[in-house]
């Protein structure tokens, strides 16, 4: 049986297929993670309000202002330097 040889353009076109291919694959699965990212945003939002929303209403102002979400919290930044409090009294 005669050895085949095969031309360097042939191995140089498989490895770009693959290349494109891992490309696609890399693209849906990030979609798919901004998606369900955006789909745990809403939730955690909305939960976190309502909870916020019945401590306020039971007067734990001081838990409804640790539980309401921040900027920080839903996308994910680094700690803020000062916390904001909403309902802190001012200073008369």
């Amino acid at each position: 049986m005669p050895y085949r040889y095969r031309s360097a353009g042939t191995g140089a076109q498989e490895i770009c297929i693959c290349v494109k291919r891992e490309e696609r694959e890399v693209q849906a699965s990030l979609e798919n993670r901004e998606q369900k990212i955006s789909e745990w945003k809403n939730a955690y939002v909305g939960v976190a309000s309502i909870l916020a929303g019945f401590y306020q209403l039971a007067g734990r102002i001081d838990l409804a202002d640790r539980i309401r979400p921040t900027v920080r919290k839903t996308t994910g930044a680094g700690k803020e330097t000062e916390p904001v409090v909403e309902n802190e009294k001012s200073p008369a």
